[in-house]
């Protein structure tokens, strides 16, 4: 996986994902990109919502466009693609990696899912029909430039049609006089056209033994009902691939659904006219009395239209601000890390309690600013005059920080190196980092929470950042519920909220009735916005 801060975090959210209209081999794409760090070189993300060679996946791939290229013939880059949940978290059973060297208009990519497992699982990958593609990318050498966190949306614009339509008279209506209704999409009125009959002297659809036991005369009770969806054009116009869903329900004299079926289809635009014939599945001698009225038959259609228009955006740039720091020096990193595990010209020491850990307070304080000051305020005391033990050798006591946490504290301070798996390891870490003024730690603690943090996480971050009053943090929570508001039903936050108070997880806070709501507000605020 992608570690380094120096990536480029960029996420795509297809909007109406299920009715992009775009078959095999054929792709969405984002606007282009300037990667600072990759030597000013531009990219594309392309996804294929039917694969790029097999229909039955999802694929996603990287493209270095080199239209406005101004990087070197080739570039060793570390990228990685994953899809999003609806809690806001990286699934780590899609991430997939590769690191490669990229020339102008070349592009490497995933069979990132298979589209019978997203479909199968809507409530993960898909809430509200939204997709989500996390694609990271980096150099392969770590640069000192500044991160870039983006956030592009793809909405594919869809037209949603109810219509009752009454068969008047249905066993006499044939395709030649068929009752027919036209359908309008955003690009032009009137392109699809419902014609709906019997067919009489046919079986049903796919029934070998009925065929064969088809008699003259007999013909009447083997009718089917036939709704074809005819799709013309005019030849002047551009002929483009249209979505169509479409689900059919038979309305019977108690406004019940005794037959009903859903399927879709794509025009692929290859011909001036072109007939969806929809499954037929209601069977003339299988329609009951109540299913009649007045020899009418009645039919409920949903009607689901994309016609290829689309809009790509970009969205958000959710990139803290931070300060540069010197380029990562591995040699330098690991003497570091010797000497802080050695003591060796140890100047000072840091106490819990009865435990002491040996430091340099040179190191420190460059690192952090309110090191520096302790060891400064220390020195002043130590001119004074004071005798005492402590006031000579330099001990710091600390209080409020647990002996562990000070040790990935410090490791951090010497080796640039933060030790964390999972929020709750990195909350605690941030905290320190904002306590301490060590602004390299508290950008990295504020990278993997805003990779990792969930909805209800937001409940004890909102504690911290309302305790060190960091603006920050707050902003981050906020997109985090914003971003996850869709998927995350509102009427089930204040009961989660109370679980987490009643697990503890609160139990710094002041006054947790007053943290509640303050998180409470942030949440329906965002939520309604």
């Amino acid at each position: 996986m992608i570690s380094s801060e120096d990536e480029y975090v960029i996420d795509w959210k297809i909007v109406n994902f299920s009715s992009c209209p775009l078959t095999p081999g054929k792709k969405l794409s984002t606007s282009e990109l300037t990667f600072e760090n990759l030597d000013n070189s531009t990219w594309e993300i392309y996804l294929y919502p039917r694969g790029k060679v097999y229909d039955h996946h999802v694929s996603c791939f990287l493209a270095r466009t080199g239209k406005n290229d101004a990087g070197p013939k080739k570039i060793y880059v570390n990228f990685e693609f994953s899809l999003i949940t609806s809690e806001g978290l990286q699934c780590e059973k899609t991430v997939m990696h590769d690191c490669n060297f990229f020339e102008p208009e070349m592009n490497l990519g995933f069979n990132i899912i298979t589209r019978e497992d997203l479909f199968a699982n809507k409530k993960t990958y898909l809430w509200n029909d939204v997709l989500i593609l996390r694609c990271k990318v980096g150099k392969y050498t770590p640069q000192t430039r500044q991160n870039c966190y983006n956030v592009f949306r793809t909405r594919n614009a869809i037209q949603t049609s109810n219509i009752r339509l009454p068969i008047e008279n249905f066993e006499n209506v044939t395709k030649s006089n068929a009752e027919f209704l036209q359908i309008s999409t955003s690009k032009e009125n009137d392109l699809l056209t419902l014609n709906v009959y019997t067919g009489k002297y046919e079986a049903f659809e796919n029934d070998p033994e009925e065929t064969a036991n088809v008699k003259d005369g007999e013909g009447a009770s083997n009718s089917v009902v036939h709704i074809d969806i005819e799709r013309t054009k005019p030849c002047k116009t551009l002929i483009y691939p249209i979505y169509v869903f479409c689900r059919v329900k038979l309305v019977d004299n108690d406004k019940r659904f005794p037959f009903e079926l859903a399927d879709e289809h794509i025009y692929k635009g290859q011909l001036q006219k072109e007939i969806w014939n929809f499954p037929r599945f209601i069977k003339i001698k299988e329609l009951r009395k109540d299913m009649i009225h007045d020899s009418t038959l009645l039919l409920d259609l949903n009607f689901c239209v994309c016609d290829g228009m689309q809009s790509t955006y970009l969205e958000e740039d959710l990139t803290p601000q931070k300060p540069k720091h010197i380029e990562d020096n591995k040699a330098l990193k690991s003497d570091l890390g010797s000497l802080y595990k050695s003591g060796l010209f140890s100047d000072a020491k840091l106490k819990i309690g009865k435990k002491c850990l040996p430091v340099h307070k040179s190191i420190l304080s460059i690192r952090s600013s309110v090191f520096k000051e302790l060891f400064e305020e220390h020195a002043k005391k130590a001119a004074g005059g004071k005798d005492s033990q402590n006031d000579k050798e330099c001990i710091l006591n600390l209080t409020g920080i647990s002996w562990d946490k000070l040790a990935d504290m410090l490791n951090f301070i010497y080796t640039d190196v933060l030790d964390v798996k999972d929020f709750d390891s990195c909350l605690p870490l941030y905290t320190i980092a904002h306590e301490f003024d060590i602004p390299l730690m508290k950008v990295k603690c504020y990278h993997f929470l805003r990779d990792h943090m969930s909805v209800v996480q937001t409940i004890p971050a909102m504690v911290v950042a309302e305790r060190l009053n960091d603006e920050d943090l707050k902003l981050l929570i906020k997109s985090v519920i914003k971003y996850s508001r869709e998927s995350f039903p509102l009427e089930d936050f204040p009961e989660i909220c109370q679980q987490v108070i009643h697990a503890g997880e609160m139990k710094n806070a002041e006054d947790i009735e007053v943290i509640y709501r303050r998180v409470s507000r942030v949440y329906f605020s965002v939520s309604l916005c």
